[in-house]
Formats: C-alpha cells, structure tokens, sequence
C-alpha cells in the first residue's frame, strides 16, 4: 500500500466558507466522501462543484438540487452546517483521531489494518 493511499484514508476537511471544498468528493461530512451516498446519479452539472455552490447567503442551502441526489438522512446532517458569510478558508485535516492528530497508529487503524 502506497503511503498516500494510507495517509488519505484518514483525510478530511474542516470547511470555513465552502469555496474549496469539492461537495462530492472531499470528506467534509461526518467523514465520508457524499459521492458514495447518492440515491441517483449525479446529474453532470452538479457534479463538479464546491460545497459553497450549494450554498446562498441570506438563503442557505440550495435543497431542490441537493433532494434530488441525497437521502434524508444525508440532508439533515447538511442542515446542520451553516456556512454564513464569513471568508474563512478550507483547512484539511486528520478525521481518523478523536484528536485530529495525526499518529502511526491512526492511520493503520483508519486502514483497518489490526496492531499486534
């Protein structure tokens, strides 16, 4: 296993203002990439977008795009986040610690290898 494919694994984003964020792919929710729990295809327009794109200050999220693709479950978690109107940036950051840490021992264990 190639140490980027270990070290990814445990990967996440700690969003500010969404603008760098890719809504699909980066593990910005509860640490999973969203892509993998879509109800339906997702359509070619929505797919390369940031998670500001779905986002309308003032308004909030844009819920007729994202109901067409994410189970409820998925969309409640969303409604959780508010991303305002500050100009905070993206940060990465480690999710497989309760820390946010980065340690050997997290990353074997985000790859489900067992430590003897």
């Amino acid at each position: 296993m190639e140490t980027m494919e270990l070290t990814s694994k445990g990967m996440g984003v700690a969003f500010g203002d969404g603008r760098h964020t890719d809504f699909w792919n980066h593990r910005w929710l509860d640490g999973k990439n969203l892509i993998e729990d879509v109800i339906r295809p997702v359509p070619e327009e929505l797919y390369p977008r940031r998670v500001r794109d779905f986002w309308t200050p003032g308004s909030g999220w844009d819920w007729a795009r994202l109901a067409q693709v994410l189970p409820t479950e998925i969309l409640q978690r969303i409604a959780s986040f508010d991303l305002g109107t500050d100009e905070i940036g993206d940060n990465p950051m480690w999710i497989a610690s309760k820390t946010g840490s980065f340690t050997i021992q997290s990353a074997i264990r985000s790859c489900n290898f067992r430590l003897l």
